[in-house]
């Protein structure tokens, strides 16, 4: 696995992903996040910093087609942007959520939280 220091953002909105430090993990594309690549224990801490900003910016949902590994701390992932979506009276939005992450959101009973 390559080690996320080493990597260089690839953006769309250059003003909003500058600096973030994740290479093919986030893009901007308007209100859009789009996630590349794994979703897992070693990405989720620095990918839930990177799109902190973006958050805060208006960027209201995420796509997940692109992504290619995940486990459970994808799920905490989501459900750690639900609940800040919520607390700021913002709301948020998963799309093309992969079938393993799915199962594994149905097994923790947690599936209907995340709303695709």
């Amino acid at each position: 696995m390559r080690p996320l220091a080493a990597c260089q953002s690839r953006t769309v909105d250059d003003a909003a992903n500058e600096n973030i430090g994740i290479a093919l993990m986030i893009r901007r594309e308007g209100d859009m996040l789009v996630l590349e690549g794994a979703v897992t224990f070693d990405t989720v801490p620095e990918l839930n910093s990177a799109a902190e900003e973006h958050f805060r910016q208006g960027a209201a949902a995420v796509d997940f087609a692109a992504v290619t590994e995940v486990d459970s701390a994808a799920v905490s992932l989501l459900l750690e942007w639900r609940r800040s979506a919520l607390a700021g009276n913002r709301r948020i939005e998963f799309t093309n959520l992969p079938a393993n992450l799915k199962s594994l959101a149905t097994l923790y009973g947690v599936a209907d939280l995340l709303g695709e």
